[in-house]
């Protein structure tokens, strides 16, 4: 836009600019002093919280780790059958490990180790003999674990570093009726994962965990691990830090530091939050921004002002600006020029709009537009936190879930996209199976995303593995769905298949294999059972019940309450009276 042409606008923006900057300047030397004090202390009390946070979370994590771990080595059926004498026994059990290892993404690995028979099942696959096995990670670890458990047996997690990784080892153990060690379980898990639950490597300030050796097993910024904890406090073992203080003033790797911490009494850790005071100092001059920021309401005020004058020279034309332009278009030459590409960008707007539906949606509006769509095409599903990274033609799924339509030809502009999880569905021939095809794409990226060595899977690839076939998946998906729409009139196994992206009848023979009973049954007893409630706290009748349970006739719902509960609701509502009376 030349901005030539509104000299009048351009100096009523200047005149009232000045003024709001003059007005933010003196206001802003007011409430500085005030707003310095109040961030000082809330650097302290978000130091706490966000430390809280942690050591709660880690607690937990830790706590389902060591009860599902300990459940494993003690009862699970394969490890008390695993014998070298018996081939089967071996295979299964590193099959079973390999795939507990896979299915947590904070267990690198999974180590059992028979002491009486010298014999050891590893989840990468190495198994046999100890004597037999060569200088490798499993041996590396078996030593390192050996030499950790004998010098303290009655520590759960011992730090380690294998192939330049840094892991933490769970250790369970068992014993014979001599006292003598029998059998031990070893978890891996990976610090640098561990870490990464905390917060970004970029963040302003870091949360560690250290062991009772002083060693840092786990950093937020991830470059400490493995080393001693880089502190001046003064303590021969971190765990006799005195706990009435939350937090104390020292240096931290060379820098004056905010140190908050707690401990973790129950596997012997501390943990710390540090924050530089730099940042500290810095917030304070970012509250100063803010408060500017504030302030410049005032400018957009006098803006206002400014557009509503420039209205008598520019009213037509500004009103399709206000209506179709969002973003700024430094490019174009004049206003009609830059309407042009406003109307461009919401030709654009209505295609990603009509995608969007398509991909969602199973119901298709004769009256959308999808000319634009040439077949035949594959939908790829990307997993990203930065919009910006998305280049045009990108739908906005949900939350961090872009999809869009490739064809063959393009789908090598794909790699530009390193790091991030990319599916992509089979080739899809018409409008009717973007659907699926969109779903097919999405389960393959979310697959992907589970691996490190490889960011771009195909759904033909992964189209029998178990990561989209389990049953308790599908069974979670079925029992969501029940509990949202059961008890509407317009209720549909269809519907439900649909949305759960499974045949009906594959649906059902799960939903009989898993539950003990059919999916109608099911869906009965929940429509039953809601009206019993209605039956013991509401005075609504029958025919309304059954309206609000989901049924189309009344008589209908009446057999079937009579058949399930032995009376008629009268009589059922007459009985749940009496006995409130007695009572």
């Amino acid at each position: 836009m030349v901005q030539r042409q509104r000299r009048v606008q351009k100096k009523m923006i200047i005149a009232f600019g000045l003024s709001g900057i003059v007005l933010i300047g003196l206001l802003s030397l007011v409430t500085s002093r005030i707003m310095a004090s109040f961030f000082i202390n809330q650097s302290v009390k978000y130091a706490t919280q966000s430390l809280n946070v942690a050591i709660q979370g880690t607690q937990t994590l830790l706590d389902d780790l060591v009860s599902e771990y300990v459940f494993l080595f003690s009862e699970h059926p394969l490890i008390q059958e695993f014998t070298l004498n018996n081939p089967n026994s071996v295979f299964n059990l590193t099959t079973f490990l390999s795939q507990t290892a896979l299915a947590d993404p904070l267990v690198d690995a999974i180590l059992f180790y028979d002491v009486k028979e010298g014999s050891v099942a590893y989840s990468n696959s190495v198994n046999g003999q100890l004597a037999d096995v060569s200088e490798n990670v499993l041996s590396i670890s078996l030593n390192q674990t050996l030499e950790s458990f004998q010098s303290n047996p009655t520590r759960l997690f011992h730090h380690q570093r294998i192939n330049e990784t840094y892991v933490l080892a769970l250790t369970l153990a068992s014993y014979d009726g001599l006292g003598v060690l029998s059998e031990m379980m070893v978890v891996h898990l990976n610090e640098d994962v561990l870490s990464s639950l905390f917060t970004g490597a970029q963040s302003d300030y870091e949360i560690l965990i250290i062991n009772e050796d002083n060693v840092v097993i786990a950093d937020s910024a991830q470059q400490w691990l493995g080393q001693p904890f880089p502190s001046s406090l003064n303590y021969v073992n971190p765990l006799q830090i005195n706990t009435q203080s939350q937090y104390v003033l020292n240096q931290f790797a060379g820098t004056q530091s905010l140190l908050a911490y707690t401990k973790l009494e129950d596997y012997n850790l501390v943990f710390f939050h540090v924050t530089p005071y730099r940042v500290i100092e810095s917030i304070i001059v970012n509250a100063n921004r803010v408060i500017i920021g504030l302030f410049m309401v005032f400018v957009f005020i006098n803006l206002l002002v400014s557009h509503f004058l420039s209205q008598r020279f520019y009213a037509p034309i500004q009103s399709m600006v206000h209506q179709f332009v969002k973003q700024d278009y430094h490019d174009a030459k004049d206003e009609f020029e830059l309407i042009e590409s406003a109307l461009v960008d919401l030709n654009q707007s209505q295609q990603a709009s009509t995608l969007k539906t398509l991909f969602s949606s199973s119901n298709i509006d004769s009256n959308l537009d999808f000319s634009f769509i040439s077949f035949p095409t594959r939908v790829v599903v990307v997993l990203m936190v930065e919009e910006s990274v998305a280049k045009e033609g990108w739908v906005i799924m949900s939350e961090g879930v872009f999809a869009s339509l490739v064809s063959d030809n393009d789908l090598d502009y794909l790699d530009e996209y390193e790091s991030k999880s990319i599916g992509i569905s089979d080739q899809c021939l018409s409008i009717e199976g973007l659907r699926s095809s969109y779903r097919s794409a999405l389960a393959a990226a979310q697959y992907a995303d589970t691996l490190s060595d490889q960011h771009i899977v195909y759904y033909s690839d992964i189209r029998q593995n178990d990561y989209l076939t389990a049953k308790t998946v599908l069974m979670k998906q079925v029992m969501n769905y029940l509990s949202l729409h059961a008890f509407s009139s317009s209720f549909s196994f269809d519907e439900c298949a649909d949305a759960c992206g499974f045949s009906l009848g594959y649906i059902r023979q799960v939903f009989k294999e898993t539950q003990g009973t059919a999916i109608n049954d099911y869906l009965i007893t929940m429509r039953i059972n809601k009206a019993k409630e209605y039956l013991e706290t509401t005075m609504l009748s029958g025919k309304e019940i059954s309206e609000v349970v989901g049924y189309h006739e009344p008589r209908y719902f009446y057999t079937q309450f009579k058949q399930r509960v032995g009376m008629t609701i009268e009589s059922y509502r007459s009985s749940v009276k009496e006995n409130q009376d007695e009572n």
